[in-house]
């Protein structure tokens, strides 16, 4: 899935709009339970935690995550955050 596909697919992950003029794509705390798109650490070795496509304005206003974002077969398939298991985090060292 390319940009322009994000743009015109993709909702955001907390007020389930549109997305804007930046594609903000932010990491959950939480266990993805498919490859893409899933974030990671490269300090910690840490892989496969699950993603949000969000909107300008709810990264500006701080708006809680509801639907991390799965990217199958082309198409966006979304998850709600609370029915995904939690990531403990760890610190690096």
């Amino acid at each position: 899935m390319n940009e322009a596909d994000i743009r015109r697919l993709c909702r955001c992950g907390a007020c389930r709009g549109r997305i804007g003029r930046r594609i903000n794509l932010v990491s959950l705390g939480r266990k993805a339970t498919w490859e893409y798109p899933s974030a990671g650490n490269v300090l910690t070795g840490a892989s496969g935690e699950a993603v949000a496509v969000v909107c300008d304005g709810c990264i500006d206003d701080k708006r809680d995550i509801v639907e991390a974002v799965e990217f199958r077969e082309g198409a966006p398939v979304y998850h709600p955050v609370d029915e995904l298991e939690k990531i403990p985090e760890t610190v690096p060292g």
